[in-house]
């Protein structure tokens, strides 16, 4: 990692959250907890020695997202900030908790797949949109880029966000509609995956290092 700071680079590793606990065929709300599994997952993240020179770790307000934060801020001692727009898209609240199975959700699933690639679609108008989600992605990117010249940052977040987030940087500001949906659906990060971005203050653009390391989850099954 120490070529990069050679250059005054900014070094930023983006995290999903650990697993949450979450009531069997529901879907999850802002305030689903970590379960076991996901504080072992995050307490096995912070062993890692590549985050051992962190300046800082920003995290999502919601609540799995907050709880990783702070195991990893515990184990890393560094400090931790919530930003209020890095969190997970905004579903209907309807939506939070719902049965799979109940007749709203399945709506939810039929509407999704029908509108599948378009960046406006909300659930009955009332909910966000990728396209929004994309809007708060390039605000974390401005915001960064201004304040954190030259830092190793951590950010906690979320699937949609951090996919949306890796996709705006590699296609910038000129892609039409289909090609950023394919880049978005494209992506997997699981629960703790790393992707690790630079940002070059000579060219004054990201560069995607890698995309969804969890070789950490194989120390879960040994």
């Amino acid at each position: 990692m120490e070529q990069y700071n050679k250059y005054n680079n900014m070094l930023l590793f983006l995290i999903r959250h650990a697993r949450s606990e979450t009531l069997k065929n529901h879907w999850q709300t802002p305030n689903s907890k970590l379960g076991k599994l996901g504080k072992q997952q995050a307490k096995i993240l912070s062993q890692r020695s590549r985050f051992s020179k962190l300046d800082t770790i920003f995290t999502s307000k919601w609540e799995r997202s907050r709880k990783t934060a702070e195991i990893l801020s515990d184990n890393l001692k560094i400090e931790t900030e919530t930003l209020d727009y890095i969190h997970e898209r905004e579903q209907l609240p309807q939506m939070y908790g719902a049965a799979r199975e109940s007749r709203i959700s399945k709506d939810y699933v039929k509407e999704y797949y029908a509108n599948y690639g378009n960046l406006d679609w909300k659930f009955k108008n009332k909910e966000e949109s990728v396209r929004d989600v994309l809007t708060r992605a390039k605000k974390l990117s401005n915001f960064l880029r201004k304040n954190y010249k030259g830092k190793r940052i951590m950010v906690v977040s979320h699937d949609v966000f951090i996919r949306c987030f890796i996709s705006m940087v590699m296609l910038g500001d000129n892609y039409s509609d289909k090609t950023m949906a394919r880049a978005i659906s494209s992506l997997t990060i699981n629960h703790t995956g790393i992707s690790l971005l630079t940002h070059s203050s000579q060219k004054k653009s990201w560069k995607v290092n890698y995309i969804n390391d969890y070789s950490h989850f194989k120390l879960l099954r040994t």
